[in-house]
């Protein structure tokens, strides 16, 4: 009888586990202000080593939080969701576009070079650099 219980606590036990890993916390409920530093910590990180995937990841979550903008982790947090969400920005100058058309430009042609030191016969044939070597 004794190990019944057992088996049956055991069960039980694993059974509020899984649904409790399975089921989303409701919307209304308050984010742990260590998950939510947590989250801003990585967001932070993933800027800085430009990892736009985890940001937008941080973000998404950091939406769905309900924060002071006010405070410090507040200002922090809408720093990450406008970095992963950047607002619309104002059309480009022909003079602005010309100007990053350039820089594209100067960028893949070193990139195209590197490519040729490391696999010339590839990179001879790679249609975007042709017009570079």
């Amino acid at each position: 009888m004794q190990k019944q219980k057992s088996s049956y606590l055991k069960q039980s036990c694993r059974y509020l586990l899984l649904i409790s890993l399975i089921l989303p916390l409701p919307a209304n409920s308050a984010m742990s202000e260590l998950r939510f530093k947590t989250l801003l910590n990585i967001c932070e990180a993933a800027q800085s080593n430009r990892d736009l995937g985890t940001v937008s990841s941080i973000a998404q979550q950091l939406k769905a939080a309900k924060f002071n903008t006010e405070t410090d982790l507040g200002k922090q947090a809408v720093r990450c969701i406008k970095a992963a969400f950047p607002p619309d920005k104002k059309p480009l100058s022909y003079e602005d576009l010309t100007g990053e058309i350039n820089r594209l430009q100067i960028e893949l042609s070193k990139l195209c070079f590197d490519l040729l030191e490391l696999k010339p016969t590839n990179a001879i044939t790679f249609e975007p650099c042709k017009k570079f070597y």
